[in-house]
């Protein structure tokens, strides 16, 4: 199951998304998640310690830590896809810094679903990309492209 976490110091905007992720997660892979919500990105942090996130949608403008500096913090500790979502789509260059999965401007429109669609997707297939291939008398397990492992059947 995807652990996804959505981190936003608007209440109402949590509870929109966090209906809207669900949504559409289920839509496109019949997948259910274990969805957690937070309003405080110290809190959300802590928890992802203890059982980290795969998936985090993250604000940027928030009362400390801010997004970026809770982004540097997610992707020193392991391995866990960002997506900010943010009021301030001028900060989108700022964002690449920190190699968010994508950047989603927030709207109450039909772009936003879209966008939001779109990333789900782009989530999907980026997780593909963690496959088991078998291979004549070989098993090739890669995680991502810098980590290659090679299980030899004798």
């Amino acid at each position: 199951m995807i652990r996804v976490a959505i981190c936003d110091d608007n209440k109402v905007f949590v509870n929109n998304m966090s209906q809207a992720v669900k949504s559409e997660f289920k839509r496109q892979n019949n997948e259910d998640i274990e969805l957690e919500t937070y309003i405080s990105s110290e809190l959300m942090y802590q928890h992802h310690l203890i059982k980290p996130f795969d998936l985090v949608f993250l604000d940027i403008d928030m009362p400390e830590p801010d997004g970026f500096q809770l982004a540097a913090k997610i992707s020193s500790s392991n391995d866990c896809y960002i997506i900010f979502v943010t009021n301030h789509p001028e900060l989108v260059y700022d964002s690449l810094y920190f190699r968010p999965l994508n950047f989603i401007t927030k709207s109450n429109d039909s772009f936003f679903t879209e966008k939001l669609h779109s990333v789900v997707n782009q989530l999907f297939n980026e997780m593909k990309q963690y496959a088991i291939i078998i291979l004549i008398n070989a098993l090739y397990l890669q995680r991502n492209s810098s980590d290659f492992f090679i299980f030899q059947n004798n």
